[in-house]
Order: structure tokens, then sequence, then C-alpha cells
């Protein structure tokens, strides 16, 4: 009995340090999309998570992305990654308010980027376009 209490213990501490550092992310959305190689056009009408997109991006080159976000109501964060990266290593990071509009120019250094949103109880709609 007391050695699967103890299995039990160290599995929920294992599952608390995994969510609290987000590796580990419960996602809820309602969502539209509509992609194509250049373009991304997103309506959440709810998200409560991550959500990603990927596009294929020529390598070592600079790349220009527009964007435009229309927050209605709650928190949200957009970033462009590498494939396989985590947010500390992101190229881009916006923490999106009412309205945002912008283009960034990044330097890829593979040919596998995302788009990331994370939601907290968002409602928005966004555009993204890649020039380059």
């Amino acid at each position: 009995m007391l050695p699967s209490i103890f299995g039990y213990t160290i599995f929920a501490v294992l599952f608390f340090i995994l969510y609290k550092k987000r590796i580990l992310v419960f996602s809820v959305k309602n969502y539209r999309y509509k992609k194509t190689p250049t373009t991304l056009s997103v309506t959440y009408k709810y998200l409560s998570g991550i959500q990603s997109f990927g596009f294929f991006l020529p390598k070592n080159k600079q790349v220009k992305l527009k964007y435009k976000v229309k927050l209605a109501k709650g928190d949200l964060k957009m970033s462009v990654v590498k494939f396989f990266s985590t947010e500390k290593d992101a190229l881009f990071i916006k923490e999106c308010s009412q309205y945002e509009e912008g283009e960034v120019v990044i330097t890829t250094s593979s040919r596998i980027h995302y788009v990331r949103f994370e939601g907290k109880k968002a409602a928005a709609q966004c555009e993204i376009k890649v020039d380059g």
C-alpha cells in the first residue's frame, strides 16, 4: 500500500513541475483558420492555451512578417519560433493589446518556423503575411 501512494505522490509532483514550467499545457480552443504558404488568418472565439501554425521559409534569409491582431477580450501573446525551439529562443514576441498592426524582419536559420499564439481567455482575430 505504501509504495503505491509514494508512486502517486512522485507522479503528482512531476506533473505539477512540468505544468508550472509550461512544458505541459492544456489548451481549450474554439477557432477558425485559413492558411496558405504565405498567409495565415485565424479567428479565435476562445483560446486558453497554446496554438501553433507552421511556415516553410527560405533558409538563412531575411523575411518580413506583417501582422494584424484585433483582440476583443483576454490576453494574447504572439511569437515566432524555430522548429523544436522554446519561447526563450523566440525570434519575435509580441504581447497584444486591443489592436496591433506592424511588421518585423527576422533572419531565418532553418526552413521550418512556427507562429505561436498563447491565449488566456482570449477572443481575437489575427492575420499574418510573409514576404521574402
